[in-house]
């Protein structure tokens, strides 16, 4: 028998194409590829596991349930070792769930059938979900489209809260300041403006600084005429930053708090630690500036 094709179309699609086993050789086809259409679950699993023997079949029939919402990949660990080492299998059965790629959610052992149905169901994607990912995909490249997909993605779930975080900061993008000012109230009265978003809440004052500052252009030809003007060079340095070219607008903010460190340097300082929290703790531009506002602050 032929290969099932993971990229078939869900009309087009038989009980065949929702379960199969997979060998290295096609991993990158049956498996990861195929996640970026619907979650792949995948059964690391062995013939001499006798809760390997118990979970298969159950978990067979669970995912056949869905009817191709979700697939199932087996791959013997006894014979593809090198897949069962690249994702750190310890321990059999292990059961992962891989969707655009990634390792989502997983488990090890047996499980009842309604676990399997309850864990399917989780890791399934809702409309809101897939209309969500539509439009990240969107976001840099068309952000008026982009925008469509996540006003339906809340349509199916007014509450999807990644959708509603991705909303708020394409409006900042589109100069939209008012209405992503609205989303972010919201989020900020149940609490999930500080936990799930609080570079949203940055990125927002950046927007708004920026705004009050000018376009980069004409405060960059305001600064060019008058290089010691301090307003000037913190002006181009906020709009710099709400622009997403943070090096230079760091650069040139640091340079205000070091030249103005009680005036002009606090607004300075405050669009500096905003950009730090869009940019997040793991980038090289926030480590070397946090350390650089810090020597001129202290």
């Amino acid at each position: 028998m032929d290969d099932p094709s993971p990229q078939s179309s869900p009309s087009s699609e038989t009980q065949t194409d929702w379960v199969y086993d997979v060998t290295i050789d096609q991993f990158e086809r049956k498996v990861l590829a195929a996640s970026r259409e619907v979650p792949i679950v995948v059964d690391f699993h062995a013939t001499w596991c006798q809760p390997c023997l118990m979970l298969g079949p159950v978990l067979e029939q669970a995912v056949m349930e869905k009817a191709g919402q979700v697939r199932l990949a087996k791959i013997n660990s006894d014979e593809e070792p090198e897949l069962a080492a690249r994702y750190q299998v310890q321990a059999l059965p292990t059961v992962l769930a891989i969707f655009q790629g990634e390792v989502i959610e997983g488990f090890q052992g047996m499980q009842t059938e309604p676990q399997l149905a309850a864990w399917l169901d989780r890791i399934i994607p809702s409309e809101a979900d897939l209309r969500y990912q539509e439009g990240m995909k969107l976001f840099k490249e068309d952000p008026e489209e982009a925008q469509a997909c996540f006003r339906i993605a809340l349509q199916a779930d007014e509450k999807h809260l990644p959708t509603r975080i991705a909303l708020a900061k394409l409006l900042v993008k589109r100069g939209r300041l008012d209405q992503a000012q609205e989303i972010a109230d919201t989020l900020q009265a149940t609490g999930d403006l500080e936990y799930h978003a609080p570079d949203l809440a940055a990125t927002l004052a950046l927007a708004k600084q920026a705004q009050a500052a000018g376009s980069v252009e004409d405060c960059r030809a305001r600064y060019q005429e008058n290089p010691e003007d301090l307003q000037a060079k913190l002006h181009l340095g906020q709009a710099l930053l709400a622009t997403e070219q943070f090096e230079e607008g760091l650069q040139l903010c640091l340079e205000v708090v070091q030249e103005d460190k009680k005036g002009l340097g606090q607004p300075a300082k405050e669009s500096m630690v905003h950009a730090f929290q869009v940019l997040g703790n793991e980038s090289d531009l926030v480590f070397a500036f946090r350390s650089k506002l810090s020597s001129a602050l202290f």
